[in-house]
């Protein structure tokens, strides 16, 4: 591939990424949202984060395919149960988010991961 298609491919990649945020921003505008709607769009981070963590937290690589682990052995089921536990005591962010690396810190000294 020369460097004039690589090029190409990397602006028109921009183009249609830019594009593809700017121009239903721009429909939205023109219209108000109901509150409805407002309400179910408000959901939408936090279920992708919700899918995300569990993918991560429930799947474990196992010989280059993923596969799902649920067991007492499993390191990040047992850190998200202690990081959970210490964000609902303190609401609050920054001491959940340390106490969450430590405790996966520990976890994995525990278990030798």
């Amino acid at each position: 591939m020369s460097d004039f298609n690589i090029y190409l491919t990397i602006v028109l990649m921009a183009v249609f990424t830019y594009a593809t945020r700017v121009i239903p921003l721009l429909i939205i505008r023109k219209n108000k949202l109901g509150k409805r709607t407002i309400k179910i769009l408000s959901f939408i981070p936090v279920s992708i984060l919700t899918s995300l963590l569990v993918y991560d937290i429930l799947f474990k690589n196992i010989d280059g395919k993923k596969s799902l682990y649920i067991s007492f052995e499993n390191d990040r089921i047992i850190a998200s149960v202690i990081t959970f536990i210490i964000g609902y005591t303190t609401k609050n962010f920054y001491i959940t988010v340390i106490g969450g690396i430590l405790s996966l810190i520990v976890m994995r000294q525990i278990t030798g991961y």
